[in-house]
């Protein structure tokens, strides 16, 4: 596993993927849509999906043979709305 760089106040949104809530970026100029972001499965599921959130800080990871990923700070994000 490799961290490649950290972003702040990183917004994303719920969806559902393979019949679980899972998270994934929208809108930042920095960050590409629709990289995943690890974070507190009882927080997405304390949300309707397609809430948006917001990522205090996160980091980007890339795993040897997979995706690039992120991680949530403290795996916490926060609903904006």
């Amino acid at each position: 596993m490799e961290i490649v760089d950290v972003y702040e106040n990183v917004q994303c949104e719920s969806f559902i993927d393979l019949n679980r809530i899972r998270v994934r970026t929208i809108g930042n100029s920095a960050v590409p849509d629709g990289i995943f972001i690890a974070c507190s499965k009882t927080i997405r599921e304390q949300y309707p999906v397609r809430t948006i959130f917001q990522a205090e800080s996160a980091v980007v990871i890339k795993i040897v043979d997979s995706r690039t990923h992120m991680r949530a700070k403290d795996h916490i994000i926060f609903p904006v709305s």
